[in-house]
């Protein structure tokens, strides 16, 4: 069965941010998978709303292929400010597969239910990972980490690894 909810997230100056919880299921997806990912968006939600979250990947002092995007973003100081006031609207459908734990096509979010034994806090990380690919970073292009490990230097690696990164110091206090 998939899973198809809408989500949109708000990231702005005044409110910080606004992430819809209460997303719109089209199709019922049971169980406990449902509950990871519906944990996971708070989780994300909490690192979103801490200035911290800001000031750290303001911090990054570079990233790979800044210039592989549509969002108009092309230095790294530009990053953080962009996350405080874009709005990026997608929606999440879950599939079973031997591919990656999940991809983005345009605003469509695909999350593989073969990978539903990751953290929550890991998918707090995929899920920015992605949101970030429909706000239009990409992974300059490649997509083969064996080959091409420069790609971890990439917008949604690195933002990703500050989510999860904030999430496991939160639950260590």
């Amino acid at each position: 069965m998939k899973m198809i909810f809408v989500v949109s997230l708000f990231l702005s100056a005044s409110a910080v941010h606004a992430l819809d919880l209460e997303p719109t299921f089209q199709r019922k997806l049971k169980g406990s998978f449902k509950s990871k990912i519906q944990l996971a968006l708070e989780n994300l939600e909490t690192v979103l709303a801490s200035p911290e979250f800001y000031e750290r990947v303001a911090s990054i002092k570079s990233y790979t292929c800044m210039d592989s995007h549509s969002n108009g973003v092309t230095l790294a100081r530009q990053v953080a400010p962009y996350l405080k006031k874009a709005k990026i609207s997608f929606s999440l459908r879950s599939y079973w597969g031997w591919s990656a734990v999940a991809a983005t096509e345009g605003s469509v979010i695909s999350l593989n239910k073969r990978y539903k034994k990751n953290s929550v806090n890991a998918w707090s990380n995929t899920l920015i990972h992605e949101i970030l690919h429909a706000g239009g970073f990409g992974h300059c292009g490649l997509n083969d980490i064996s080959r091409y490990p420069h790609i971890l230097e990439a917008v949604p690696y690195k933002v990703g690894d500050v989510v999860e990164e904030m999430l496991d110091e939160l639950e260590e206090d």
